[in-house]
């Protein structure tokens, strides 16, 4: 199995999904988010509209995305970061639509608080990704980086 296709697998097996932002100050904030889903390493999540987040993001969009199971033993450690752009989803587009339909299927929650009309107090982001890091444990090398080409279909 590609490196590629792997990073997939431990991205679709992952309930949470941490994104760091560069603060206002300057300084990196993490978050974890439930709420969120991916198409291939393109990463959709959801957030308050009126968190502090939403100001880093429309401040600085550079963000990366990590996904990792803690639960796993060191000799067989996984995770990916997803290194990209942030950009905030109009709620009448069709990426936004596609991003609830996604989040919906990951998510109970999520699902019943759209059906239910309950996301006017949120934004959904898209993270663009241009570089992934897929690290393996249990082989050599054990980290890959590539750029992401968005004309490949992993």
């Amino acid at each position: 199995m590609s490196v590629q296709k792997k990073g997939l697998e431990i991205i679709q097996s992952q309930k949470g999904l941490i994104v760091n932002t560069v603060g206002l100050d300057g300084y990196p904030n993490t978050r974890i988010f439930y709420s969120q889903a991916n198409d291939g390493y393109t990463v959709y999540f959801s957030s308050g509209a009126q968190t502090a987040k939403v100001a880093e993001i429309k401040a600085n969009p550079k963000v990366n995305a990590y996904y990792e199971d803690t639960s796993q033993e060191l000799q067989t450690w996984k995770n990916v970061v997803i290194y990209g752009s942030a950009e905030l989803l109009a709620k009448d587009s069709a990426e936004y639509k596609k991003a609830v339909e996604l989040i919906s299927a990951k998510s109970a929650n999520f699902k019943k608080r759209a059906e239910d009309g309950q996301l006017s107090g949120n934004v959904l982001f898209k993270i663009k990704p241009v570089r992934v890091k897929v690290l393996d444990f249990s082989q050599e090398p054990r980290v890959t980086e590539f750029e992401i080409d968005e004309k490949v279909d992993w």
